[in-house]
């Protein structure tokens, strides 16, 4: 947390707080890290094991499962946080009563997702498949419920570790059963168990180290809360229909064999935009504290800093996706997902805009405009789906990545409009030294890349010689440095032996 005490001197607290900013985001990096890590290793494995059609039809139950199962959570989990948090005596009751909606609402909804899945036109290893990873979310969204306790009395090690267990324990259920059968069925039983596993860690933890919950069947506290939480709700279900959407109707118009070439590709594009959200978390507390306090200047300069940091970020991560996607693709997925690196090429240049987009989310968010930033969602949702039934009977895979550039282009656009201000913070000079570092990182992986160097030993050279070519054009200012050279630990001095 970032405190003003007196008057301090400007440039000290912009220090400060982006000093916070940065201290805050290594430490989810750590936290959230493993985790990630941990599902794009499972994801490569799969892809290999199970081939394109068997880890189409698992893309497409996950899709299919999330789209339903939102609807469990509903943005409960959020609210229950804050709730928790401001009245910490009544912990155990608004826990125990949120589980027990948590579990009702679930299996009502797997309920309904059953049906549907028996209505549509599946092959029945396909609908099989959605029952279990549906169980499995079930399980997952009671367990993230036990796991609000943790969020609200601020012990997160717990959430790192029971996410990253989950996690762990899903890659090795997946690994021994690929040993013995590749069969697409035995990985979606997998996938309950961990969901078992994950629920019951949670809920063990929760009555051992925090409280004893209360669970309630009261109708009048669940009415309550699925009403204070609709907008959280609206927008998680929105945001979950993007995501998810095109891999559903790919499945429809095309076949689950190209639900698995482009969620392919759409995971590894999803896997780099993510790794940057731990900075975003991190932000937007500091945002929305400055807001609140009329510090404009101060709101405006830590915008700067972290608008620097995103293209700084983003665009080299672009542009070396693009010029890799092949190789990493070969690596990762094996040649049977050769066209899947077409794909990521597609994906590069949205790793920008998607950050682009994800800052002026949360700043919208920040000073107080949600309501605009929901509709704009709603409306590039909405847009996205419509493009999707247009390109993807004639175009398939690349109709649908087209779809998201589309979207996701309207939305930065619409961004601008709102809030122009947006980009007028992103100095002239700042963008050329970010251009300039790519274009050197670019050329030197491309020079690597014809030598036939090997894959990690080129995004290695490429990850320094961009690192090297920032410091040399000063990329980073007498405040950025200071900002890094505060949240580096040092060692202690040892007293003197007398």
């Amino acid at each position: 947390m970032v405190y003003f005490l007196g008057m301090p001197d400007r440039t000290d607290q912009n220090r400060t707080i982006a000093a916070s900013i940065a201290a805050n985001t290594v430490w989810l990096i750590l936290q959230g890290f493993a985790a990630r890590l941990v599902r794009l290793v499972l994801v490569f494995f799969l892809a290999r094991s199970l081939g394109v059609l068997g880890f189409g039809k698992l893309t497409y139950a996950n899709s299919y499962a999330a789209i339903f199962m939102i609807l469990a959570d509903f943005g409960i989990s959020t609210l229950l946080v804050r709730d928790m948090a401001a009245r910490p005596l009544e912990l155990p009751r608004l826990a125990g009563t949120a589980a027990t909606l948590s579990g009702i609402s679930g299996m009502g909804i797997f309920a309904l997702a059953a049906v549907c899945a028996f209505c549509l036109d599946l092959p029945s290893d396909t609908r099989m498949l959605i029952l279990l990873i549906c169980g499995y979310s079930v399980f997952v969204n009671i367990g993230n419920m036990f796991g609000t306790v943790f969020r609200a009395r601020e012990r997160m090690g717990y959430t790192a570790l029971t996410k990253t267990g989950e996690s762990v324990l899903v890659l090795i259920l997946c690994l021994a059963v690929l040993f013995v059968s590749r069969d697409v069925i035995l990985v979606g039983w997998m996938y309950l168990c961990a969901g078992i596993a994950y629920s019951a860690a949670c809920l063990i933890i929760v009555r051992n180290r925090f409280a004893r919950l209360e669970y309630l069947v009261s109708w009048s506290a669940w009415s309550d809360l699925i009403k204070r939480a609709f907008p959280l709700g609206a927008a998680a279900i929105i945001a979950t229909v993007y995501y998810n959407v095109d891999m559903l109707m790919l499945g429809a118009m095309k076949g689950e064999r190209d639900v698995g070439l482009y969620g392919a590709a759409y995971r590894i594009y999803f896997a780099l935009v993510t790794m940057i959200t731990p900075f975003f978390a991190a932000l937007y507390p500091v945002l929305s504290r400055l807001f609140a306090g009329d510090q404009e200047e101060l709101l405006k300069r830590t915008y700067q800093k972290a608008l620097k940091a995103v293209i700084g970020v983003g665009l080299p991560l672009s542009a070396g996706t693009f010029m890799l996607a092949s190789p990493v693709v070969d690596l990762a997925l094996g040649p049977q997902f050769t066209e899947a690196a077409a794909v990521l090429r597609f994906f590069a240049p949205l790793i920008l805009l998607a950050l682009l987009n994800s800052l002026a989310l949360y700043y919208m968010t920040s000073v107080n405009r949600q309501n605009t930033t929901l509709f704009m969602v709603a409306a590039t949702t909405v847009m996205n789906v419509i493009i999707n039934v247009m390109v993807i009977p004639a175009y398939g895979i690349y109709g649908a990545a087209t779809a998201t550039i589309v979207s996701e282009s309207v939305c930065f656009i619409l961004f601008l409009i709102v809030a122009p201000q947006l980009i007028r913070s992103a100095s002239p000079g700042m963008v050329v030294k970010a251009v300039l570092m790519t274009a050197i990182m670019c050329a030197v992986i491309c020079l690597f890349d014809l030598m036939h160097i090997n894959i990690f030993l080129n995004i290695g050279i490429g990850i320094g010689v961009y690192a090297a070519a920032a410091w040399t054009v000063r990329f980073f200012d007498a405040d950025d440095r200071q900002i890094m050279h505060s949240i580096m630990p040092r060692p202690k001095k040892r007293p003197a032996i007398p």
